[in-house]
C-alpha cells in the first residue's frame, strides 16, 4: 500500500531532478529547454529558473559537505556548470547562480559526486570518463575505451571516496578505484550481467549494488564478495527491447524501486528479492491536467493554489509533511525522517493492479500513458520516492512524490 502520489506543479517540463542530501524540503530541477532551479517544497513561490544553455539537463548533482553548492549537466552539449544557491535573493531573481563552467563532456547522461566532495564523475553516450577535481573544476583523469560501448550512468559509493561503478551497454557494470589507473582490463571488479546495463548504483551503505538493464533485467551483487545475491528477482522474463529500466535504493538500505519507460507503474522489492507491491501512475498525469484544464502557465499556478488550499492557509502539503515529520519524532522519541505516514491528507491506496507490460501493444508510447522517465529515493524519508513522469506526446511532465506505507 501506498498514499497517493503528489503531482509536484511547478515542475512542468522537468527532464531530471535530484533531492539535496541533507536539506529535505530542496530539489534540484533541471528542465527539457537548458534551465535550472530549485524547488523548496516549503514555500509557497518558486523564483525564476536559471537558463544555463539550450539542451536538456541531464546530470544533476548536490555537494554533501558543501550544501550550497550544485552542478548541472547539458544532455547533447555537453555544458557542465557549477552553481550556488542562494535563498535569500529578491523572489524575482533566480536562487542558483552560475559560478564557473568547466570543460564538458559531450553527449553527457550522468554526474556523480564523491563522498566528500572532492571528485565528480562524468560519463555518456561514450566508453570514456572524466574525473573532475571539484575544487579546481580541472579534469584530473581521462580514462578513455574503459568499456566496448557507451557508459549511460556512473555512480560513485557511499562512503568510500575513491570507489565508482559504471554502467555500460557492452554487458557489463565495472567497479574502479580512484587510486589505480582506469584501464579497460584494469577495474578492479568487472560484473557480466548479460545484457545491456542502463544503470547502476550501490546502497546507502555500500553492502550492495544493483544493475539495472533493459526491460525487467536487473541483478544485484554483495559487496565485496560480489556474489549475485538473490540468483533472480520475481519479474515476468524480459521480452522488450527498448523499455530501459531505473532502479534506486530506499534510504534504509533494505529496499528498492524500479520502473522501466514505456511502463506508468512502479515495483517495490526488498534486497532479499521479495516483490512487496506495485504502484500504479496511470491515469496520474492525466487526471490532474483535466482537473486544472486552463493553460499551461495557468495550469501551474491552478496546481499550486489547489495544493496549498488542500493543506490548509499557508500551508504546503510539503510544509505540512515536513511539520509532520517534526510532530511525530517529538512524540514517538525518535527521528521521524525514518518514515512519512501520508498525514498531508491524501488517501491510502491498496488493491489489485492487473499489469500489461507483457503485452506487445500495451506500452505507454502506443497509447500516451505516462511513462516513468526518471526515479530517485529521498536520502532522508525512508519511505519516499520521487518519479518523473512524462506524457509521450507532446512535453508535459512533472514530479510526483509517492509516499509508501509503513507497516
Amino acid at each position: 500500500p501506498h498514499f497517493e502520489p503528489q503531482i509536484l506543479a511547478r515542475t512542468l517540463r522537468t527532464r531530471q531532478f535530484e533531492f539535496h542530501p541533507t536539506m529535505p524540503e530542496l530539489m534540484l530541477i533541471g528542465d527539457k529547454k537548458g534551465s535550472v532551479n530549485v524547488l523548496d517544497t516549503e514555500s509557497d513561490g518558486l523564483h525564476p529558473a536559471l537558463t544555463v544553455g539550450t539542451c536538456p539537463l541531464l546530470g544533476l548533482v548536490w555537494m554533501r559537505h558543501h550544501p550550497h553548492v550544485a552542478v548541472c549537466g547539458a544532455s547533447h552539449s555537453g555544458e557542465i556548470v557549477f552553481l550556488r544557491y542562494d535563498p535569500s535573493v529578491l523572489p524575482t531573481e533566480p536562487v542558483l547562480q552560475m559560478q564557473e563552467s568547466v570543460e564538458g563532456f559531450p553527449k553527457l547522461s550522468s554526474l556523480s559526486a564523491n563522498c566528500t566532495d572532492d571528485f565528480m564523475l562524468a560519463s555518456g553516450i561514450s566508453p570514456n570518463i572524466f574525473v573532475y577535481d571539484v575544487h579546481t573544476g580541472k579534469v584530473v583523469h581521462r580514462a578513455h575505451g574503459v568499456h566496448d560501448h557507451f557508459i549511460n550512468i556512473s555512480r560513485f559509493s557511499h562512503t568510500s571516496p575513491h570507489i565508482f561503478a559504471t554502467a555500460s551497454f557492452d554487458h557489463t557494470c565495472k567497479v574502479w578505484d580512484l587510486r589505480q589507473p582506469m584501464l579497460h582490463d584494469r577495474p578492479i571488479k568487472t560484473l557480466n550481467t548479460g545484457g545491456h546495463n542502463v544503470m547502476c548504483v550501490f546502497s546507502p551503505d555500500d553492502r550492495r549494488i544493483l544493475c539495472s538493464g533493459v526491460d525487467t533485467r536487473i541483478i544485484q551483487y554483495d559487496v565485496p564478495s560480489w556474489r549475485q545475491s538473490p540468483d533472480h528477482f520475481p519479474l515476468r522474463a524480459p521480452v522488450h527491447r527498448e523499455r530501459y529500466r531505473r532502479s534506486t535504493y530506499l534510504a534504509d538500505a533494505g529496499h528498492f524501486v524500479t520502473a522501466a519507460t514505456e511502463e506508468s507503474h512502479m515495483h517495490v522489492m526488498s534486497t532479499e528479492g521479495e516483490k512487496l507491491g506495485v504502484v500504479n501512475f496511470r491515469g496520474v498525469v492525466r487526471n490532474w491536467g483535466e482537473a486544472h484544464p486552463a493553460g499551461e502557465a495557468e495550469r501551474v499556478r491552478a496546481g499550486d493554489n489547489a495544493q496549498r488550499r488542500a493543506a490548509g492557509p499557508g500551508r504546503s502539503p510539503s510544509r505540512r509533511f515536513l511539520a509532520g515529520l517534526r510532530q511525530d519524532g517529538r512524540a514517538m522519541g525518535h527521528d521521524a525522517s525514518h518514515g512519512h505516514k501520508g498525514k498531508a491528507g491524501r488517501s491510502l491506496l491498496r488493491g489489485v493492479i492487473k499489469l500489461d507490460d507483457a503485452d506487445p501493444n500495451g506500452g505507454s508510447s502506443r497509447n500516451n500513458h505516462e511513462f516513468v522517465q526518471s526515479i530517485r529515493a529521498h536520502p532522508v524519508v525512508t519511505n519516499r520516492i520521487g518519479v518523473l513522469l512524462s506524457l509521450t506526446q507532446g512535453e508535459t511532465s512533472y514530479v510526483a512524490l509517492v509516499d509508501l506505507h509503513c507497516q
